[in-house]
């Protein structure tokens, strides 16, 4: 699996939203840090994936597909992602079937009742309504200035509101950003320290991989990775966080402090 992070914020007004993920992905027992997590789902949103490699393929071309041609605005941005995730779940069950029986949904919806005995076909048209996906993805995208996030699964696509976190790092990454207060008012450079943070807390769950990239989407749509030395500083400052000694325990720490008697 894997941690995503995507958080809005603003720069002279305009929104901005900040990515990061790490590269880390398991296939059974064997694991590596070597998977871009990153891609479009139409230019200028990029979206972020955490899953399977196989349906975090399929989510993203079925997205690219059904989003390249169509001029997103505020009010068909949420119509559309859904419109899409329609898609996403009736190309999961086509693959699904094919695998299974060797027939497509299409051809399974005009004659799988024909084909099939009636117990047989009302097993597998139960199979179909199950969720079959391993796949979730964060959407982020702006339009007339505002930043947009997504969360967007198989049975899902909703709005989300200053940050989105998915994978299996993404309990510890979402309260650390709650911890920080993180929202859509903040400064590009606080939410990117944030964000960073917030990665590399999440990295401490076995299955988070420790690379990790981080981007940042302006408000023209243009995605830009952040330089290597900026890099190096924040490593410097999340090491300096999580080396911090507390305050020194003594034994006057733990006594009771006088009680002053008023008449």
């Amino acid at each position: 699996m894997s941690l995503c992070i995507a958080a809005a914020c603003h720069v002279n007004g305009k929104g901005h939203v900040v990515l990061s993920h790490d590269w880390k992905i398991t296939e059974g027992d064997a694991s590596s840090e070597n998977t871009d997590k990153q891609g479009f789902v139409k230019r200028g949103w990029p979206a972020l994936y955490a899953g399977i490699t196989p349906d975090m393929d399929l989510i993203g071309d079925v997205f690219w597909d059904h989003l390249r041609s169509i001029a997103i605005t505020e009010d068909n941005i949420e119509p559309e992602l859904q419109a899409a995730r329609a898609k996403f779940k009736a190309a999961l069950i086509d693959r699904d079937l094919r695998g299974r029986i060797g027939m497509g949904y299409e051809e399974f919806m005009s004659r799988g009742k024909k084909a099939f005995r009636a117990d047989e076909h009302r097993q597998m048209f139960d199979q179909m309504q199950r969720e079959l996906s391993q796949c979730e993805m964060l959407v982020a995208g702006v339009i007339d200035g505002d930043a947009y996030l997504f969360h967007v699964a198989e049975s899902f696509a909703v709005p989300l509101d200053h940050f989105g976190t998915i994978g299996e790092g993404e309990a510890v990454a979402s309260r650390w950003l709650h911890w920080r207060n993180q929202n859509d008012r903040l400064s590009l450079e606080q939410t990117v320290l944030n964000v960073f943070e917030a990665q590399r807390f999440g990295s401490m769950t076995n299955t988070v991989g420790r690379q990790l990239s981080v981007y940042v989407l302006d408000h023209h749509g243009v995605v830009r990775q952040i330089h290597p030395l900026f890099k190096n500083k924040l490593e410097r400052h999340y090491q300096s966080i999580k080396q911090q000694k507390g305050l020194p325990l003594t034994e006057q720490s733990f006594r009771k402090p006088p009680v002053e008697v008023v008449d």
